[in-house]
């Protein structure tokens, strides 16, 4: 009887269990996506652009953030892989994995770069200069801010 009643009160919890997941992630998402709002507006002001060049500036801006996940979800995939053949202590795998990880990094270098470049058209260099300044210290305060947050729980 015990049993029974410990695997319904199991059944009845896992719909509870996996919503508060997908309540977590939406979250997420939606913190994440206020954060890109919030960056998007400091940006057009720093820059003081009007709305067409905000337009394609964002749209670039976006295209290259989706390139760089894929290399990022590629790496990850990689990295996966390689620890898996450090496992296995098969080297010939270990050396094909680490050159794929560092291609891939080199063409995230790469595909940055040419971001920046295509800025030209749109931007003039100091306003090119200060995206990479705002950039920058954007990612370096949000580190500080989870940081100092984590280190609070």
């Amino acid at each position: 009887m015990k049993k029974f009643l410990v695997l319904i009160i199991i059944f009845f919890s896992v719909p509870f269990i996996s919503r508060a997941q997908q309540n977590r992630e939406r979250m997420m998402r939606q913190r994440m996506g206020r954060l890109a709002e919030l960056e998007q507006l400091k940006l057009i002001d720093l820059l003081n652009l009007d709305e067409t060049t905000a337009v394609k500036l964002f749209a670039r801006r976006k295209q290259n953030l989706n390139e760089q996940q894929a290399l990022i979800k590629m790496k990850k995939e990689y990295i996966n892989e390689l620890r898996k053949a450090v496992k296995e202590n098969d080297d010939e795998k270990c050396d094909s994995l680490v050159n794929k990880i560092l291609y891939i990094e080199k063409e995230s270098i790469k595909k940055r770069a040419e971001f920046i470049h295509s800025l030209s058209d749109i931007l003039t260099k100091e306003q090119i200069a200060k995206v990479i300044i705002f950039e920058s210290r954007f990612k370096d305060e949000l580190k500080n801010y989870f940081m100092r947050h984590r280190m609070r729980r």
